[in-house]
């Protein structure tokens, strides 16, 4: 499938109302699909020559790309005139925008347009994420049977453990889910606990459950997760939560078995140099593995010793993981007198060496 990106830089602005952007928008859309994304301050009369060029080709679109855009909820209600004309629709990409929750009635008027044939909607970081929203959202989800990916929620955590049960009815739905990404849902244990049934379920190949409250007395929910998902799972993100050095030994068997893991990310959790021994047996099970980023975020001190032999082991570990592309760690888990040990460097490979977090993540984002 092909989409076009339309240079609406050029192609927008040119006399009233966006007319003469009609014959640039026309030209620009090939195939399949209209992609926006980062273009910003799009206006009333942008919008209408966006609708028409839709409207247009309504019968052909698949995927609209708006993402990026900073759009406000006035704009994008002007734009679902076109998106909901678009029956065919395989995919919606509207993450980071400046939505309130004035437009949640509106994106479900336009997935229920597209409802029978929608494959993947990305709405995380728009600013359509509060318990309101899921709950208001999820009675159109669940008639969307050929879901296959769904990214939702703030880097600002306004979900609570509320919308668990909506979460678990869009994922009981939608059979053919295999990415499940969200993101600032206050879950903690009891949520992950309502989530379990139905996230073992479903044959993920992508499980995002970033600043979710996911602590160590988690690690029983995660370790059955893991279990039901590890023949399918490529891509885990644990990311600003507070998985702790024992919740992540908790886990490390389950890890293991997930053998096909390309993407592993645990950034900002309170994980200290303690971590490095059972990173090193994780790796040594994930040959396939492309990303990786344990940048831990704790002021507590490790409670046992790291030797310079465990952390060659580590660096050995690594080397093990040929087709690894990028990866964050931690100054002390691969240095001694502040130099790098040797091993960790070869072609190919993008190493990105930090300080260990010492904030609050919700002091981060402040």
């Amino acid at each position: 499938m092909l989409v076009f990106r339309c240079f609406v830089e050029r192609a927008l602005h040119r006399g009233p109302e966006g007319c003469s952007a009609m014959g640039s928008l026309n030209a620009m859309f090939q195939r399949t699909g209209l992609n926006l994304g980062g273009i910003e301050n799009l206006s009333l009369g942008d919008c209408r020559a966006i609708v028409k060029t839709l409207e247009y080709h309504s019968s052909a679109v698949e995927k609209i790309s708006l993402n990026d855009c900073h759009l406000k909820d006035e704009i994008f209600e002007a734009l679902s005139v076109g998106l909901e004309e678009c029956h065919g629709m395989k995919s919606i990409d509207l993450s980071s925008n400046s939505f309130t929750s004035k437009t949640t009635p509106v994106l479900c008027q336009v997935i229920t347009s597209c409802s029978s044939s929608l494959e993947k909607l990305n709405i995380s970081d728009s600013g359509i994420g509060s318990d309101d929203d899921i709950i208001l959202i999820k009675d159109t989800l669940v008639q969307c049977k050929n879901l296959t990916s769904l990214w939702i929620g703030e880097d600002e955590s306004i979900a609570t453990v509320v919308s668990a049960p909506a979460l678990c009815d869009i994922i009981d739905s939608c059979h053919a889910l295999q990415a499940f990404d969200i993101t600032g849902f206050d879950l903690g244990v009891q949520g992950l606990t309502q989530l379990e049934k139905s996230l073992c379920s479903r044959q993920l190949k992508l499980l995002t459950l970033s600043r979710c409250e996911i602590s160590s007395a988690c690690s029983p929910i995660l370790n059955t997760i893991l279990q039901s998902q590890h023949q399918h799972l490529t891509k885990l993100c644990l990311k600003w939560n507070r998985l702790s050095d024992d919740g992540l030994q908790a886990i490390k068997q389950s890890l293991c078995q997930c053998r096909a893991m390309e993407d592993f990310i645990v950034v900002a959790n309170d994980l200290s140099l303690d971590s490095l021994p059972v990173m090193t047996d994780i790796l040594h099970c994930w040959p396939r593995l492309k990303y990786l980023d344990v940048i831990g975020m704790t002021d507590i001190e490790p409670t046992m010793t790291v030797t310079t032999s465990d952390k060659k082991r580590f660096i050995a570990a690594v080397a093990t993981c040929t087709q690894l592309e990028h990866i964050f760690v931690n100054y002390d888990w691969v240095c001694e007198m502040d130099e790098v040990l040797p091993g960790l460097s070869r072609p190919g490979l993008e190493v990105c060496l930090e300080e260990a977090w010492h904030i609050d993540p919700a002091d981060a984002l402040q």
